[in-house]
């Protein structure tokens, strides 16, 4: 696992709002690579995942 995003951070990369990604997190289509514990618990992403996905998002 490479460098940790926090959720503002990977969004700002995807060029998208935090709620579409804790929504694309919520259903699998970005994973998360760390959460705190508890229903609000911090997410962290990897970096090289995030890139990867923005990648193929604007490449279409």
């Amino acid at each position: 696992m490479g460098k940790l995003l926090t959720t503002a951070e990977a969004a700002q990369r995807l060029g998208i709002s935090i709620t579409t990604l804790n929504r694309w997190a919520n259903n699998g289509t970005i994973p998360v690579a760390v959460q705190a514990p508890g229903r609000t618990g911090t997410r962290l992403y990897d970096e090289a995942v995030i890139d990867a996905h923005a990648d193929t998002t604007t490449a279409a």
